[in-house]
């Protein structure tokens, strides 16, 4: 789809259409619905700080599209002309994982839909860092999502050019989240050194906010200063707290906290946290249909012992009638026997037996 031209990937931006429909703000620029090649695609309209590194940004562009992984956001190519720098890639109908998570319709997404996401990052990370890629920026904002809600790892790459030409992202109170909040305790020192064992820190803070659908250190930095506070608390050791759900599976804790370890060489690579999480998805699944027969089961049993109670107390009254007039007729112990039928076939094939008891006793008592 590009032509070539300053790059295999640099693309003539008169072929770029961008709608005004705006899917998000971040440190890098903006997001838009456009068009290009006859397909829908998402168009990020860069930032002016971008100008002075066009070589550098166009030589990791030309790495970012040329990798191919179910898990990575596919990038089509970049616009490099003066005032109209862009970058094109596919199009993520369901917006980015943060969103996802703080929507109303969090409350009911199942452990299934949440593991199958982590391991999507996980599998994702995993072929980056197999490139010997490092993402640098990972967070639930960076997460894209398909309509099936499959997730795809984005933003990477461009990270070693926005620190050299634009200054950290930060916190602002009902604004934008800085990377602050996913950064590993080796990045507030004087010698910065990232490394995969960042990367993988910053999943660990993801695998959180999946289990809580808040930011890391939400609660605790309500009129504080996120830039000063957070990387003390970290360099000393603080992390988040865990939650206690009982529906959160104890392996995905586990996997969270040691992802978060103090000592960089403590903490699992993206390849053995993929495995881990591997097929783990269809075990839940499993598990959430296994106890949604378990609630059906209880809930037919209680209409069971209802439509039991009911069968017994009509029985009853059809023998009290009996003995009592037998002068008025049958006609209206046959009304409450069709009644007890009704009830009876509500019941189902597991009261079978018992329909015919009660029947048997209710032709008795109309004898």
């Amino acid at each position: 789809m590009a032509s070539r031209g300053g790059g295999e990937y640099s693309i003539d931006p008169s072929k770029v259409k961008v709608s005004a429909k705006c899917l998000g703000r971040g440190g890098f620029g903006e997001v838009f619905v456009g068009s290009y090649g006859g397909e829908d695609v998402a168009v990020k309209v860069l930032h002016s700080e971008m100008a002075g590194v066009e070589e550098e940004w166009s030589k990791e562009v030309e790495v970012m599209a040329a990798l191919r992984h179910p898990r990575i956001l596919r990038m089509f190519g970049a616009c490099f002309v003066p005032k109209q720098r862009m970058i094109i890639s596919e199009l993520m109908p369901k917006g980015d994982l943060s969103s996802l998570l703080r929507s109303s319709s969090a409350r009911d997404l199942p452990w299934s839909i949440k593991l199958q996401i982590a391991f999507d990052i996980a599998a994702g990370l995993s072929y980056l860092h197999g490139k010997h890629i490092l993402h640098r920026d990972l967070k639930s904002l960076n997460i894209l999502l398909d309509d099936r809600l499959r997730a795809k790892v984005s933003d990477f790459g461009l990270t070693k050019i926005k620190t050299c030409s634009m200054a950290s992202t930060t916190i602002h109170k009902g604004g934008a989240v800085g990377t602050v909040l996913w950064m590993a305790p080796e990045l507030f020192g004087r010698k910065v050194k990232y490394s995969e064992a960042s990367d993988v820190y910053a999943f660990g803070m993801i695998c959180l906010e999946l289990m809580t659908h808040k930011y890391p250190f939400e609660d605790d930095l309500e009129g504080r200063d996120v830039n000063a506070v957070v990387p003390q608390w970290v360099t000393q050791g603080e992390r988040p707290d865990v939650p206690d759900g009982a529906d959160i599976p104890s392996f995905f804790k586990k996997i969270m906290q040691d992802c978060w370890s103090a000592n960089v060489g403590d903490r699992p690579t993206m390849s053995v946290i993929e495995k881990e999480l591997e097929g783990k998805h269809h075990t839940e699944e499993v598990k959430r249909q296994r106890q949604a027969v378990k609630r059906e089961q209880r809930h037919e049993s209680a209409q069971q012992a209802g439509a039991s109670e009911a069968l017994s107390a009509i029985l009853l009254q059809a023998v009290d009638q009996r003995a009592g007039n037998k002068s008025k007729g049958n006609a209206g112990v046959e009304t409450q026997f069709m009644q007890s039928l009704q009830v009876s076939e509500k019941v189902g094939d597991k009261k079978e037996g018992q329909f015919r008891l009660v029947t048997d006793s209710r032709r008795q008592a109309l004898q």
